[in-house]
């Protein structure tokens, strides 16, 4: 085993044992903690809020919004069970559409089968 002389970090007189370089950290500056958002003044928030959307609002926003965007349905996760073949028939057709340059996601497919289904069931 090799013996290694660590006399120069341990048991030394101070003036010989090894240091590290002295940085200057004079110019740079202090180191604080970030306010998270959600700590910020209130009445700040709000002011701020204020200057911002009211540039930009108009009287008839609402109408505008309703007329021209309709609003998109909010999808919820939920679990089913399928058979293994409409499992195949689903990637199949997804590939089909992929082929033709269409983006489509598994999803899309059966949501838009399920409206066909429940617009035919009278339920829609």
């Amino acid at each position: 085993m090799r013996k290694v002389d660590t006399s120069m970090f341990v048991g030394a007189e101070k003036a010989s044992r090894i240091k590290p370089e002295e940085i200057d950290m004079a110019g740079l500056p202090p180191i604080q903690k970030p306010i998270p958002h959600n700590q910020q003044s209130q009445d700040q928030t709000i002011t701020e809020r204020k200057t911002e959307r009211t540039e930009f609002r108009t009287e008839n926003r609402s109408e505008y919004h309703s007329a021209f965007f309709p609003l998109k349905r909010r999808s919820t996760r939920y679990s089913f069970e399928f058979y293994e073949d409409q499992i195949f028939k689903l990637k199949e057709l997804k590939h089909r559409a992929e082929m033709s340059g269409e983006k489509v996601t598994l999803s899309d497919i059966v949501r838009e089968a399920l409206d066909l289904y429940l617009k035919d069931k009278n339920l829609k």
